[in-house]
C-alpha cells in the first residue's frame, strides 16, 4: 500500500536490520562455500586496507561465515572471478552480476574528478597511460612494483600525494575499466 505507515518497536527495527544484512536468518556453510553464497547475497563489500580491529571485508565475512580467516574471502573473490573491484561510494568488491551497470561509469572514464585527474596527468605525461596499457596487454597482470623493476613510467608525479607516474596510469586505466585488479599481495 502506498503511503502506509509502519510502526516498529526499537527491537523490531534492530531485528529487521540484522535480517536485512544477513546477520540473522541465513545460515551459510563454513569456509569457501559460505563465502561464495554470502558474497552473492550481499552483492558488494567495502574494501578497507587499514586493519584497525581487522579489515572491513574480512570482518564482514567472519561475522557471517564460520571458519573464514583474514584475506580468504578477497582471495576467493579474485581467484574465482566472483566479483570485481570498483567504486560503490567507496572502494568495494562488487558481484560480477553488477558489472554491466558499472561498465557504463567505467566507459565514461569514471567519476568527473577521476576523468579530470587523468586528463591533467595525460597533459603532463603524454603517452604514459597508453605505454602502461600496452605493457599490461603484453605481460598480463602486473603491479606498480613490477613496472618499477622494468623502469617503466617512473617519473615522479605530485598530485594530492607524491607517487610515480606508473601508479597514476594504473589507477586511470582501472577507473576507465580498461584493467582490473587480479589479486592483492
Amino acid at each position: 500500500m502506498i503511503g502506509m505507515e509502519l510502526r516498529w518497536s526499537i527491537e523490531q527495527a534492530r531485528r529487521y536490520q540484522l535480517w536485512a544484512t544477513y546477520l540473522v536468518g541465513t545460515d551459510y556453510p563454513p569456509g569457501a562455500d559460505g563465502v561464495r553464497r554470502c558474497f552473492a547475497d550481499l552483492g558488494s563489500v567495502q574494501l578497507d586496507p587499514l586493519p584497525v580491529l581487522g579489515r572491513n571485508h574480512d570482518l564482514v565475512f567472519q561475522a557471517r561465515v564460520d571458519h573464514t580467516h583474514p584475506g580468504e574471502a578477497l582471495d576467493l573473490i579474485h581467484e574465482q572471478r566472483l566479483g570485481f573491484e570498483y567504486w560503490d561510494k567507496m572502494l568495494c568488491a562488487i558481484s560480477l552480476d553488477a558489472f554491466p551497470l558499472f561498465s557504463l561509469l567505467m566507459d565514461a572514464g569514471g567519476l568527473a574528478w577521476e576523468r579530470a585527474r587523468a586528463e591533467r596527468f595525460e597533459g603532463t605525461f603524454p603517452g604514459i597511460i597508453g605505454e602502461v596499457l600496452e605493457i599490461v596487454r603484453r605481460q598480463g597482470p602486473i603491479s606498480s612494483r613490477e613496472l618499477r623493476t622494468l623502469d617503466v613510467a617512473q617519473q615522479e608525479h605530485r598530485g594530492w600525494k607524491a607517487t610515480r607516474s606508473a601508479n597514476v596510469a594504473l589507477e586511470a586505466l582501472w577507473n576507465q575499466g580498461r584493467i582490473c585488479v587480479s589479486h592483492r599481495v
